[in-house]
């Protein structure tokens, strides 16, 4: 747990130095100026790391603002730098953006965890076919990824019962 922290402190200090170079250079100077950052839904890890974020660069930078909105997760943050309506995202990092949309810093590594009850005999990914499954809110990386891997193993969402669920349930 002492690295992850670490990690994390490592990459939002990382985060949030990239960001405002970026920003006072293409900036005059003296002018304050306000972006925006969209992060993740309410109650999951995204959107307090992004409060985080825009807190050390306000805090550093005080003529820069940070507005920071919570959102559906990956997808919809893609969309929201595609209409100009958000600066900055936080995205899972196997969502693919537009070519005009790039990476500033890997925060971590994503990993998906599938969790059966006890009383299943599951042990492949293929064997899911038929049953309900929980993930999580449409428009997330988590989502994206999970349609992904049914088609990697030859099944389609026909074949699951899909529950979206928020990160509150």
């Amino acid at each position: 747990m002492k690295n992850f922290r670490f990690f994390v402190t490592y990459a939002i200090v990382f985060l949030s130095l990239s960001l405002v170079v970026t920003f006072l250079v293409s900036q005059p100077y003296g002018n304050e100026y306000t972006f925006t950052l969209t992060t993740g839904p309410q109650g999951g890890i995204y959107n307090p790391l992004g409060k985080t974020i825009g807190e050390v660069i306000e805090s550093t930078f005080p003529e820069l603002k940070v507005e920071v909105n919570p959102s559906n997760g990956s997808l919809e943050n893609i969309e929201r730098m595609k209409s100009g309506e958000a600066n900055l995202a936080i995205v899972q990092n196997d969502i693919p953006g537009p070519s005009r949309i790039r990476t500033i810093a890997p925060l971590y590594r994503e990993t998906l965890h599938i969790l059966v009850r006890r009383d299943l005999p599951l042990r492949e990914f293929r064997e899911l076919d038929g049953h309900r499954i929980a993930i999580g809110p449409e428009n997330s990386g988590t989502v994206n990824l999970f349609y992904r891997l049914l088609s990697h193993f030859g099944l389609t969402d026909q074949s699951v019962e899909i529950i979206h669920m928020d990160n509150m349930e």
